[in-house]
């Protein structure tokens, strides 16, 4: 094969390396996401439940309070245990994919390149003039993914961030009851 028709393979093979690499990470940085969301949103429900421990009445009894919300915390640490292992186990079978694909790519360019014959050598350049375009093309649309999956884990790191907040801001005012504003007179005049 000539240098240029070596050179081509090679971009085909290195844009769909990329492509492969980009919607892996965007896959990964979505399932994180994700857990970082339902993460935010039980410790967003927790939060509103503690606040139940303030005096305030209640149909339940003390003791049955108590061990409602002792089992909702069991339950909320149970969920984003599953959550975290479930995350990890799909962050791992996308790596497994990813790596199959690449190495699918690697494979198909090594044969590629060793077989030297004009009638494939032609059929080679044709394929490559077709199909290279489309291959940056899509590499570029995974990189626009990936960027904006790390834009979604930003958010959900945000919201958690707020949740968090939040939930220092509830401890303090069950801590703390807010002092209610002294109420004002109306006055009228008269017309």
């Amino acid at each position: 094969m000539t240098k240029q028709t070596l050179s081509t393979i090679e971009n085909l093979a290195a844009a769909n390396t990329r492509m492969v690499e980009s919607y892996n990470a965007a896959a990964k940085t979505l399932a994180t996401a994700y857990c970082k969301g339902v993460q935010g949103a039980l410790a967003r429900a927790a939060a509103r439940r503690s606040a139940l421990r303030a005096d305030k009445p209640s149909m339940l009894s003390e003791q049955a309070r108590e061990q409602w919300l002792q089992t909702s915390v069991k339950w909320n640490d149970m969920v984003q245990q599953r959550l975290q292992a479930g995350t990890q186990s799909a962050i791992t079978v996308m790596d497994r994919v990813a790596v199959a694909a690449t190495s699918g790519i690697d494979a198909a360019t090594q044969r590629v390149v060793m077989i030297d014959s004009p009638a494939v050598r032609q059929f080679v350049d044709g394929v490559v003039a077709l199909q290279l375009p489309v291959a940056q093309l899509s590499a570029q649309l995974a990189d626009k993914v990936a960027a904006g999956a790390q834009r979604l884990e930003e958010r959900a790191e945000a919201f958690v961030a707020k949740v968090e907040q939040a939930q220092a801001d509830v401890v303090d005012v069950v801590a703390k009851p807010a002092k209610r504003p002294a109420a004002r007179r109306s006055t009228r005049k008269a017309r």
